[in-house]
């Protein structure tokens, strides 16, 4: 088997009736309209914990 950076995080789509779907972690700017799921939070006065969507 070959390891690789990759994150995969899996979620539940609730636009599909809750089916879970598997959304690969990528390292660039966020677009309109794009979900994030904070990952690493720096600042402890941010409103967001890690695992927020």
């Amino acid at each position: 088997m070959t390891k690789s950076n990759v994150n995969i995080h899996v979620l539940a789509d609730e636009t599909l009736g809750g089916i879970k779907r598997e959304y690969v972690e990528v390292d660039r700017k966020t677009e309109i309209g794009e979900k994030i799921i904070i990952v690493d939070k720096n600042d402890p006065d941010d409103e967001y914990e890690n695992g927020a969507i």
